[in-house]
């Protein structure tokens, strides 16, 4: 077993799931419409791997590769070994493997269940992912939020969130100046979010077909 090995077993596992490889193969994203789902097979030196999970969306003015959000921890955990990673000389690598697709493939469902506006805004008010520690009252100016509460009707807390983020963030301030009108505001959002998914198509050399909606208001 060598990196190689695990990128091409990975790629077998996913593919059937919607799942097209980028950079090598060490990354593979599935098209949610608004997010993608991203599965990063990250090598340690030569002698091992970890296995990362999130959503990167896509309203954003970032075209790399970055996890926005990630229901816990971000990483599928090889039970029993050092760091979490698989260590190919390791015996039990096999079994170690099959677990953390196992875990994998319930995450991605999870991630697939973003796609309901309710589940999204539940996920997103109760998120509990790195993003958030890392920023702190990060809720206090999370677009992803704001967004949710304007599809929910809840305008004002929805140009709260928005006013304070717009300070750091293009694609807040965007936002905030539409939202009197749930219609214009819709259509501002799949603008940005369809020139997210352009630039990431030309930069991973993949196709993103432009989506016509997020959510019905």
């Amino acid at each position: 077993m060598d990196f190689k090995s695990v990128k091409e077993f990975m790629c077998s596992e996913l593919k059937p799931m919607g799942f097209m490889p980028i950079s090598s193969k060490r990354i593979l994203i599935k098209d949610g419409g608004f997010y993608l789902i991203v599965v990063e097979i990250q090598p340690v030196r030569k002698e091992a791997f970890l296995l990362n999970e999130g959503v990167k969306f896509l309203w954003t003015s970032d075209y790399g590769i970055v996890y926005d959000y990630a229901d816990g921890r971000g990483r599928i955990i090889a039970k029993g070994s050092p760091l979490g990673a698989v260590f190919y000389d390791d015996p039990s690598a096999n079994m170690r493997i099959e677990q953390m697709i196992k875990e994998l493939k319930e995450q991605i469902v999870k991630y697939q269940e973003l796609k309901n506006l309710d589940t999204f805004h539940f996920k997103i008010e109760n998120r509990d992912d790195f993003t958030k520690h890392a920023n702190p009252n990060f809720e206090q100016w999370d677009e992803s939020l704001a967004i949710a509460k304007m599809f929910l009707g809840q305008v004002p807390q929805a140009k709260k969130i928005l006013h304070t983020a717009s300070d750091r963030n293009l694609i807040a301030r965007k936002l905030l100046e539409h939202c009197d009108n749930i219609e214009s505001f819709h259509n501002e959002l799949v603008g940005i979010i369809n020139n997210c998914r352009e630039q990431m198509s030309l930069k991973f050399k993949t196709t993103l077909d432009p989506i016509s909606a997020v959510w019905t208001f």
